[in-house]
């Protein structure tokens, strides 16, 4: 029963139904206990609530998900969305920093920390990731810099 929710879960979540995949995924903890030592579980979990637009909730997945597999940088990453959706500028810099020094000069997680640096009002830190980002990737230097500009979020 528990894996016929999961799939089920599975299904709601690619197809970016999330309150049913939160559903889904509920019903699969309730019928399998151990689901809460899963690090897939609370990743998939952490997704959906993102997905809603339920930032604490996303949050306290991925921290569950960090907490059984700490040098996941997608995980610290995600958290780092989730904080920066919920407008916690410092929390987000910090998780997405654990992100860029688990996968150092991975464009989306640079980019990511360049935005987070900017909102945090640290227009400093932003430039030194927009100078990173210029050697990895120019498209992404040049989204920091209309950020930056105001031109767009």
């Amino acid at each position: 029963m528990a894996e016929a929710y999961w799939n089920i879960g599975l299904s709601h979540h690619f197809a970016k139904r999330y309150k049913e995949a939160v559903e889904a995924y509920g019903e699969y903890a309730r019928v399998k206990p151990s689901a809460g030592t899963e690090f897939q579980f609370h990743h998939n979990f952490g997704i959906a609530f993102a997905g809603l637009g339920q930032f604490p909730q996303a949050i306290d997945a991925y921290k569950r998900a960090i907490a059984v597999k700490p040098d996941d940088s997608e995980s610290h990453y995600l958290v780092g969305g989730a904080y920066y959706g919920s407008r916690r500028f410092a929390e987000a810099v910090n998780s997405l920093s654990r992100a860029t020094e688990i996968k150092p000069d991975y464009v989306p997680y640079e980019l990511a920390l360049g935005k987070a640096y900017f909102s945090l009002g640290n227009r400093e830190a932003a430039l030194r990731q927009h100078t990173k980002l210029k050697t990895l990737d120019s498209e992404a230097a040049n989204e920091l810099v209309k950020i930056m500009d105001g031109k767009t979020q």
